[in-house]
């Protein structure tokens, strides 16, 4: 669990001689492998990492192309499944500072961009906490500091609006660790949770339940703010504190919710299912939502569909191109056909950053191409219709301070089955039929049928027994 690049702080493996060097480790169970992810040694021979090759089982990934400066690889692995993780370097001493797995064969995390903070002290700029370095030790310039101990925030926008799962802190090891306690989480102006410090940990994972939002926050009151990498993990599947209640297929215990969501994938009649945490305990569910949904405190459930991802790798969405460009990112292609109207898919080509926008949903044809991967658009656009009136079938409208709450209101009225929402009045209205009675084009409004999301983590006024009255879906990725 550490990932300190530093070979004195015992924390990296080092093979003995500089050539046909392997590592493995065995997984709990079978896994379906998303990415594998390499922390490599910083304070020497970080080059040494180039060319290492990875496999899953005996199926291989990708190789690992070193970058100086880069100290974090993440190597695609799209959904292999095994029992085992291999790390092969034939042509140099092989150390390696931390080997994580991912579950599943689509992007998991939001891209973070114009980070801002406070106030800057001891040249912790805000831009350290998002270089993709997670050194925890403040003279690796890994770290942002804030200027004072007292009111200190920090946060960095999203390169698209996203759908959060949780926020991941880096926190400083080589000194002052237990200023971080009590840090508070926001996704937007929504609260997530907060960090509880605890001696010898340096990762907080906090929990966010599918918030909607742009941009996230950091706050600490009470103390000097030090962050040394925060990541953004692409959520809103889980529903916490929700049973889908009922519609049992079998339930027993597993290691973790990942492993809650792998025994879904693996059985044919699994739809959905309720995970408890303080007792590891899993349900598989035959229907989507159980029988009913039901405010349970302490479990978290989730759709099978939602958590299967967008992005489908080595497959080129052939022909219907309506354009092709260099872009930064596969999240920046996924913006793009955002913004172009005609934009029904993507084909994504990682070591050219070429994006391809295509008119029709999985273009002319499906092809087998290595190296790209495609998705439709309808998959990671979310839930929200943009420049779409849901006309008519109107309960009510009022004003209300953004998107999200627009969802709640509906969510608290138990005859709207769907909204829409101006950005510029931040006006909602509440609609008694999915769609409207009709489907008409409107700029500077969305609209979004209920069937789609949950309430984006936040429930309100639920007792245990109360059951939702209104299709709750399995949550948004409004990114790949």
């Amino acid at each position: 669990g550490n990932t300190a690049g530093n070979y004195g702080l015992n924390s990296c493996m080092h093979s003995d001689i500089d050539t046909n060097n392997w590592w493995m480790a065995d997984f709990v169970v079978k896994s379906s492998v998303g990415k594998v992810i390499i922390h490599n040694r910083e304070d020497c021979c970080s080059e040494r990492i180039n060319g290492a090759k990875v496999y899953v089982g005996h199926v291989y990934c990708g190789e690992v192309v070193y970058e100086i400066g880069k100290t974090v690889y993440k190597v695609e692995c799209g959904g292999i499944i095994g029992e085992s993780v291999k790390v092969v370097q034939e042509s140099e001493y092989l150390t390696l500072c931390e080997v994580q797995v991912e579950i599943g064969a689509f992007e998991t995390t939001v891209e973070l961009v114009s980070a801002s903070q406070s106030g800057t002290g001891w040249n912790g700029v805000a831009s350290r906490a998002i270089d993709g370095n997670t050194a925890g030790n403040y003279g690796l310039n890994s770290c942002m500091h804030s200027d004072i101990d007292t009111n200190n925030w920090w946060m960095a926008d999203f390169v698209v609006k996203s759908s959060v799962g949780k926020v991941i802190i880096h926190n400083r090891e080589d000194c002052c660790s237990e200023r971080i306690n009590g840090a508070k989480v926001y996704v937007g102006h929504v609260y997530c949770g907060e960090v509880v410090y605890e001696i010898g940990k340096t990762v907080y994972k906090v929990e966010c339940g599918g918030i909607i939002g742009e941009s996230v926050k950091i706050v600490q009151e009470a103390e000097f703010l030090t962050l040394c990498e925060v990541q953004v993990e692409i959520g809103g599947c889980f529903q916490k504190d929700m049973d889908f209640a009922a519609a049992d297929i079998t339930s027993f215990r597993v290691s973790s919710d990942e492993m809650c969501i792998l025994r879904c994938n693996e059985n044919e009649k699994c739809k959905s299912i309720t995970y408890q945490e303080s007792t590891k305990r899993c349900w598989l569910k035959s229907k989507d939502n159980g029988d009913r949904i039901s405010h349970l405190p302490g479990v978290k459930s989730a759709n099978k569909k939602c958590f299967q991802g967008c992005f489908q790798k080595d497959t080129d969405f052939y022909a219907a191109d309506i354009t092709s460009f260099g872009v930064s990112s596969d999240e920046m292609c996924i913006l793009r056909c955002n913004e172009n109207e005609k934009c029904k898919s993507i084909t994504y080509q990682e070591s050219t950053k070429r994006c391809w926008l295509k008119s029709k949903d999985n273009g002319d044809r499906i092809s087998h191409l290595p190296g790209v991967k495609s998705a439709n658009k309808k998959c990671f656009q979310g839930c929200f219709q943009k420049d779409t009136d849901f006309y008519a079938a109107d309960i009510t409208s009022f004003g209300v301070s953004s998107d999200e709450m627009c969802i709640l209101r509906c969510n608290e009225n138990e005859k709207c089955k769907s909204i829409t929402y101006r950005e510029s009045t931040k006006w909602c209205w509440l609609k008694s039929k999915d769609n409207g009675d009709r489907i008409s084009h409107l700029p500077g409004v969305k609209s979004a049928n209920m069937n789609c999301f949950p309430v984006d983590g936040v429930w309100q006024e639920w007792t245990e027994t109360s059951a939702c009255t209104v299709t709750c879906g399995g949550g948004t990725k409004s990114s790949a």
